[in-house]
């Protein structure tokens, strides 16, 4: 019911770039490798690619990369000042990609990369989408009802002068007094407020809202398994570009939409930069579960840590993969069977005191 407002981006590696930023980096990305790969120098890619940007902000700030290089600033320093477009997490590793030589192999894996955290983001969205639709459907089945069959129900019944609340029946009466709290004016505007305050914290994907759905039983649990999907995919590319752990801890924390998760790695970063392993430094930490910890602890000591990370995030997003599954085939015939109920009701609602009224008429 509620304007699903325009994002602007926030992350890449926890999966928090939004809609068509996320497209438009995604993009950005693929063609730069591909036209440096083909020979092309980095300002007449930035000239090329500028011409297929459809967002404005993201076209300012491909042409401010060029600026920034023409004046003598590598391309991650170019990009730090144009901050509202790449995402420090992004920087960072482009940054390492040019102190090893290896820029054009490390924007191809950030596309693939990119590619796969959408798919995800978008999985974990569609399992919150999914309810909200049949609310915001909910409350205009009662409005229209509302408009229809309010006076009929609650007006006209009562009005007629052979009927007193006596000569209705026990049934009768209980439905026309529910309905009259139902289609009451302030109950609607109560109604509307409280769906408008769901699909903003569906839509908005603030850290409010973040926190509520983690907290919920079946889809909470489909968030966490994404987020460790995320955590391990950006941990795990991160390390593979050369970015210490304690670093790579301490910028998915800056760039997490939940509370929750930036305070267990802050404070695993500040462990580990101490000289604790991630495994020692995540232990007893009940976001994550036993299984995710041993893979974790596997990698440390095979020295394979970025290795069992991505392992751990295709176990975890198969997981995923299967929850969001059965939530589907659980919620359709659910909200189906909930749906005929409430027509059953106004159905009744409507024709029973009918019957009454008949009934003390002939």
């Amino acid at each position: 019911m509620c304007p699903v407002t325009r994002y602007a981006s926030r992350s890449l590696l926890t999966g928090v770039i939004y809609m068509d930023k996320t497209r438009e980096l995604i993009s950005f990305t693929k063609n730069l490798y591909y036209l440096t790969k083909m020979g092309a120098n980095l300002t007449e890619a930035f000239d090329k690619i500028r011409k297929n940007i459809s967002d404005k902000s993201f076209r300012d700030g491909v042409e401010g990369l060029k600026v920034n290089m023409e004046k003598g600033a590598s391309l991650s320093e170019a990009m730090k000042e144009e901050s509202k477009v790449f995402p420090p997490d992004y920087v960072n590793m482009v940054e390492a990609a040019e102190k090893t030589d290896s820029l054009s192999a490390v924007l191809y894996d950030l596309s693939k990369y990119l590619e796969t955290v959408e798919l995800t983001r978008s999985q974990v969205k569609s399992a919150a989408f999914y309810p909200c639709i049949i609310i915001n459907f909910a409350f205009i089945f009662l409005f229209f009802i509302y408009y229809v069959f309010s006076d009929i129900l609650f007006n006209q019944y009562v009005n007629f002068s052979i009927l007193t609340a006596q000569e209705l029946d026990g049934m009768s009466r209980l439905f026309i007094n529910i309905g009259k709290i139902l289609y009451s004016p302030a109950f609607l505007v109560i109604m509307f407020l409280a769906v408008c305050f769901l699909d903003v914290i569906i839509f908005s994907r603030s850290t409010a809202g973040t926190n509520f759905f983690i907290k919920l039983p079946f889809i909470g649990e489909i968030f966490r398994k994404a987020y460790i999907v995320r955590l391990s995919r950006a941990l795990g590319f991160m390390l593979k570009q050369g970015i210490t752990l304690d670093k790579s801890l301490e910028l998915a924390a800056k760039t997490s939409d939940s509370s929750q998760v930036k305070n267990i790695l802050m404070k695993a970063s500040e462990k580990v930069s101490h000289g604790k392993s991630l495994g020692d430094a995540l232990e007893g930490v009940t976001f994550f579960d036993n299984t995710f910890l041993f893979m974790i602890r596997h990698g440390e000591k095979t020295d394979t840590l970025p290795s069992a990370l991505f392992d751990g995030a295709d176990y975890y997003e198969d997981e995923m993969k299967i929850l969001y599954s059965g939530m589907m085939k659980f919620s359709e015939p659910f909200f189906i069977i909930t749906a005929g109920i409430i027509v059953g009701f106004f159905i009744i609602s409507v024709f029973k005191p009918f019957y009454a009224i008949t009934g003390a008429i002939y």
